[in-house]
């Protein structure tokens, strides 16, 4: 598989399964996302996309 392939994959998972209680407030909309809501990772632990707005939030 080519680095091109890997730029397009987004991966649904749990946001952070082992702490469903964090939380996590989208800079953009100011809505509030759970640990243990399902959420579109852009890259993998670092990155994903609001379930409201859709725009990329980075975890730090």
């Amino acid at each position: 598989m080519t680095d091109d392939f890997f730029d397009f994959m987004v991966f649904w998972e749990l946001m952070f399964p082992e702490d469903e209680n964090r939380t996590v407030e989208c800079p953009h909309c100011s809505r509030i996302i759970k640990g243990n809501e399902k959420v579109v990772w852009v890259e993998k632990n670092k990155i994903f996309k609001c379930p409201e707005c859709s725009n990329e939030i980075t975890i730090e």
